[in-house]
């Protein structure tokens, strides 16, 4: 369903209004920006007078996109994206992810989910050898309009007009464009690159990153949306190859019984089984993958037999936290190790604490995506007309998100 009025991260308020036609395949970015004259989206300012949608500054435009696409007016084809945990492939459309609950309840102000792009700065971007500087500012849709031109023609010559469709403003201390636009159509391509990923960054903000959920393994997985962009970048799967500086499985297994040792000690824990999971790791509520996990077991009943309580490590998690950012291997399993033995101390007490905490963390991460008042209303669905349905899904996650919405109004009073 579109929504009549919209907050966009400007701050601006839109009201919207569906057309009497529809866009179908695959539009480009100057026909999806052309659907916004009224024939398949009529836009207007907050006191209902007609906007021209290409006055709008880019990162609006593309917010607004994402939720007229959402509502299903604007076409977003399915691809195939890759879990990152699991690998396996599932049918998305990333618009289908998108959380609308804040812009239309006005709730763009989470520090990180929106806070605005430095365009008062000069960014510095990596090359082959050395690093370049560049200042940026905020364009226009119609100052995008060369960009967005030579994109959707599929020829992309670096000229002064694309350096300021752009809003390149500077470069290496160089200010007079056609200059610019020389020296970056012969940057190297990790320039070139880093450039446009900050062009992304300015214009796409992490909201326009929502999470969809594998149907295999339950990963929380971060897709771009709308998926049609400047720079348009499909996920990719990670590669369970070797990482470099990383432990085989066999190595990292040593270690972790080596380290296990003087924790359970310290710890004063025993009768507690230490598994090293090579395969798939499994995921929290929240759908992150874990670096360890621990379980109770069961007692004795009935004829059959006890099992043990267990601590388990998550060999590919560890790995992938490995590949982005290097880190101390040891001190990391060790604190996994002392973290879940803090859930086995809790359990034998009959409170777990961190069990506590880290379903909050979730239920607040979870929340802020989503907005309070979203939220809410998802957890008000349970005692309505679709209840069965609610709670055969997302109940648990919903509920819990409300609660913790509801405690923190509460603390600010």
């Amino acid at each position: 369903m579109l929504p009549q009025r919209v907050h966009l991260p400007s701050g601006r308020v839109v009201r919207l209004a569906p057309g009497r036609s529809s866009l179908e395949g695959n539009p480009g970015l100057r026909r999806s920006i052309r659907a916004f004259d009224g024939s398949v989206v009529r836009v207007s300012d907050e006191h209902g007078a007609p906007l021209d949608v290409e006055s709008l500054y880019l990162d609006d435009f593309h917010a607004l996109r994402a939720i007229v696409t959402h509502a299903g007016l604007l076409p977003e084809p399915a691809i195939e994206a890759p879990c990152y945990n699991c690998e396996e492939f599932t049918e998305v459309r990333p618009c289908e992810a998108f959380e609308p609950g804040p812009y239309v309840d006005g709730e763009l102000h989470d520090p990180d989910l929106d806070e605005p792009f430095p365009f008062d700065r000069t960014h510095e971007l990596e090359a082959v050898e050395g690093k370049h500087e560049v200042e940026l500012r905020r364009v226009t849709v119609a100052e995008a309009r060369a960009l967005h031109e030579a994109l959707d023609a599929g020829v992309l010559r670096v000229t002064g007009a694309l350096v300021a469709a752009m809003g390149v403003v500077s470069f290496d201390g160089e200010t007079h464009l056609p200059k610019v636009g020389r020296m970056l159509q012969q940057a190297d391509d990790p320039t070139w690159e880093h450039l446009t990923d900050l062009f992304d960054s300015a214009y796409y903000g992490p909201r326009l990153h929502p999470w969809w959920r594998c149907l295999q393994c339950g990963a929380r997985n971060e897709i771009e949306a709308p998926l049609l962009k400047e720079f348009q970048a499909l996920p990719l799967a990670r590669s369970a190859a070797e990482v470099e500086g990383f432990p085989s499985e066999d190595a990292f297994e040593d270690s972790v019984r080596r380290l296990a040792d003087s924790v359970f000690e310290r710890m004063g824990v025993r009768n507690v089984a230490l598994t090293v999971e090579t395969g798939v790791p499994e995921c929290d509520a929240g759908g992150v993958p874990l670096l360890g996990s621990y379980d109770p077991g069961e007692p004795e009943s009935s004829g059959v037999p006890a099992v043990s309580p267990e601590v388990r490590l998550y060999y590919r998690t560890f790995r992938s936290m490995y590949a982005e950012e290097p880190f101390d291997i040891e001190s990391e399993i060790e604190e996994t190790l002392e973290h879940e033995l803090q859930h086995h101390l809790g359990y034998l007490a009959g409170h777990d604490p961190e069990d506590e905490r880290e379903l909050e963390q979730i239920a607040d991460e979870q929340g802020r995506m989503v907005g309070k008042a979203e939220s809410a209303r998802r957890a008000a669905r349970a005692v309505g007309g679709d209840f069965f349905e609610f709670l055969r899904r997302t109940w648990p996650l919903w509920v819990l998100v409300a609660a913790v919405t509801i405690a923190a109004a509460l603390a600010s009073r």
